[in-house]
């Protein structure tokens, strides 16, 4: 017999996410919501009346879980398939990226109203030290959806105090811990983060902080936004491969993923302002290849759905992966024909520049022009990191592969 979870946008329901007893997925909108008008829950679910297919319930709905070991570990902790999207997102689907949550139409156990819970530096410091086993505290009552393949939490921020989320509400804060075996990362993060806001573009706010024996990165989310009454609430997102009908599993342009061209069109075709969003992601094609990020996928790219029309989102999982050897220096999404970062040349950006559609000129003056920013900004944006975390190694190191980039760039 079918199994059904309801889905709902804002706490308002929308429709319907049913596995079939062959474990395939199904979506199709309530009616009611259909001719009310309602959001879509994705620009590869319009708001129709038809039902959608496993493939890109796959794509969409799997696209707001974790990925890698982090999702590995939290099937077994929490008693399920690691391949199965609907148990997963039954146990976990309550809180997710934007403003959509599922829940069982018949939850196995019941789950009794709770209030937010405040946090000690020592209860915090005991939560991340949980999480290589409990990831994204599985199995603690929390209803917490995330995807990427890093071990975090989501919790809310009030009055420089954290709080684990009551029932039902808007977590404001993603809280990372450092993987094994990639010292400095945080930090290295952080300072990608603050070097692409000082170059103009728009970035998620960080700071790192420590709990107790445990360092962190702390995020603040641009899919929550604070009203005048002081009420967080919900913005909507997805991330490009959601919008583009993309698996996860496929992020990567090798295996199938989108490519630059194809989140230019989709800006081009669903932006509210595409030729600002075009631009600004044009600009972060550039700023992740000068900084040594060879990770920058697909679904490190997402749209929010504010009232005004879709926009590109502030960028976030900013890092230089050049200064980890064991990481591999293939691009996520290629320049022109070339994946090897070391290779890449006028041509790959003049062919790059032709399938998005722009003329070479625009990309060759804007990949100058953001290099030659970029290398001047370094220096301050290093004192500044220093003056508030103290000196960090990684920090020369990440300069260092920009100097390298922006250095093979004259032949341009």
């Amino acid at each position: 017999m079918p199994k059904v979870l309801e889905v709902f946008l804002f706490n308002r329901r929308a429709g319907g996410l049913k596995q079939n007893d062959d474990g395939r997925l199904s979506f199709s909108y309530d009616p009611a919501y259909v001719k009310a008008g309602g959001q879509a829950l994705s620009l590869a679910l319009p708001l129709t009346g038809v039902e959608y297919d496993h493939k890109t319930c796959h794509a969409v709905f799997g696209g707001m879980l974790p990925e890698g070991g982090v999702r590995g570990r939290l099937a077994k902790a929490l008693g399920v398939s690691e391949r199965n999207d609907f148990s997963l997102l039954a146990e976990i689907g309550g809180e997710c990226a934007g403003a959509v949550s599922l829940r069982p139409l018949e939850p196995s156990k019941p789950r009794p109203a709770s209030g937010r819970k405040p946090l000690s530096e020592g209860a915090l410091e005991e939560l991340f030290k949980r999480l290589p086993e409990r990831p994204l505290l599985s199995g603690q009552g929390v209803r917490l959806s995330l995807a990427g393949a890093q071990n975090k939490l989501a919790l809310t921020l009030d009055k420089e105090r954290f709080f684990l989320p009551g029932k039902d509400e808007p977590s404001t804060h993603i809280l990372k811990i450092a993987a094994p075996g990639y010292p400095g990362v945080l930090e290295n993060e952080l300072f990608c983060l603050r070097l692409a806001s000082s170059l103009g573009l728009p970035a998620a706010k960080t700071h790192l902080g420590r709990a107790g024996s445990v360092a962190y990165l702390c995020v603040e989310r641009f899919d929550r936004e604070r009203a005048k009454d002081g009420v967080v609430r919900r913005l909507h997102q997805e991330d490009f491969c959601q919008a583009l009908a993309i698996p996860s599993e496929n992020k990567y342009q090798n295996e199938g993923g989108p490519d630059v061209a194809a989140g230019v069109r989709l800006l081009r075709d669903h932006a509210a302002k595409p030729a600002t969003d075009m631009a600004a992601f044009l600009r972060l094609i550039f700023f992740n290849f000068l900084v040594g990020n060879s990770d920058a996928h697909a679904k490190n790219y997402s749209l929010l759905f504010p009232k005004d029309g879709p926009r590109l989102a502030p960028a976030y999982d900013l890092i230089c992966t050049a200064v980890y050897p064991g990481l591999s220096p293939r691009l996520a999404m290629k320049i022109g024909s070339e994946y090897s970062p070391d290779r890449v040349s006028r041509r790959h950006w003049e062919a790059l520049a032709r399938a998005c559609e722009f003329k070479p000129a625009f990309v060759l003056d804007g990949l100058r022009d953001l290099a030659g920013r970029m290398e001047d900004l370094v220096p301050a944006v290093i004192k500044d990191l220093e003056a508030e975390i103290g000196r960090r190694k990684v920090f020369g190191e990440v300069q260092g592969v920009i100097h390298e980039r922006v250095d093979g760039l004259p032949s341009l």
